[in-house]
């Protein structure tokens, strides 16, 4: 076979890039009617003084919202077939534990106002945020582990991306505990739980990403946020029309 048909086919389609990341949205949106049974459950609060000490931040629920982008942001840079896979699994793996935790230790945020005043967009976002999701499903934080995959998973394939995807990772890590999204236990749990599956299924495994291929993934990346940009601004325009889905709940 010549070399450059090899490489070419040890590169991942458009269309397995597609159906991996359709299918582990899918995975994740089983969260949301999971809240809905671990909502009826005993729970446990696990509070330590530094979970009361960290004040209510609103302005860093648009921090808290960045998990968006770096959940997805390392599907622009690897190209590699078996890697992507990998990652895929680790993501699965990752999520599927969380969701035997929530069942079998089910920990709600009991520090987090039933209702938010609002007086702000970041308050609008918060309370938003609040309606959105349940205080439950805390332990371990999906939001810390799904950050760091996606921000290991980049450093693999591009260090300087990833460096600062790493850097944003340890700030939405902060905001879960300045929204009273998540506990301290919480995110040191979803840190443990994604670093070790980083380190078994994505971390070992070889990988040199071809420089002709560097622009590109960049710009892909760009594309991802210039997007979330637009979701906020979008937010932004439904904050200013007076939507307030809440109200009506």
């Amino acid at each position: 076979m010549d070399p450059s048909n090899r490489e070419e086919s040890e590169l991942i389609s458009r269309k397995e890039r597609l159906i991996i990341i359709v299918v582990i949205v899918a995975t994740y949106c089983l969260y949301h009617p999971l809240s809905m049974y671990t909502d009826t459950l005993p729970y446990h609060a696990p509070i330590t003084p530094l979970d009361t000490w960290v004040p209510l931040s609103p302005i860093w629920v648009w921090m808290y919202a960045f998990i968006f982008l770096i959940a997805v942001l390392p599907t622009a840079f690897i190209n590699e077939r078996k890697l992507f896979y990998k990652m895929a699994m680790a993501y699965g793996v990752v999520q599927c534990v969380a969701f035997i935790m929530f069942v079998a230790y089910p920990v709600r945020m009991t520090l987090r106002p039933e209702t938010i005043p609002i007086d702000s967009f970041h308050t609008w976002g918060l309370q938003l945020c609040y309606f959105v999701d349940k205080p439950v499903n805390c332990c371990p934080s999906l939001h810390v582990a799904m950050a760091f995959m996606g921000a290991l998973c980049t450093y693999k394939a591009d260090r300087f991306i990833g460096q600062l995807a790493i850097g944003l990772a340890v700030l939405i890590s902060l905001s879960t505990m300045f929204v009273k999204q998540h506990f301290v236990l919480d995110v040191t749990v979803g840190l443990v739980l994604s670093t070790t599956a980083f380190h078994f299924l994505v971390g070992k495994a070889p990988y040199t990403e071809n420089p002709a291929h560097q622009s590109r993934n960049r710009k892909y990346a760009a594309m991802m946020v210039a997007v979330y940009s637009a979701a906020i601004l979008g937010l932004f325009i439904a904050y200013k029309s007076g939507w307030a889905p809440w109200a009506s709940a």
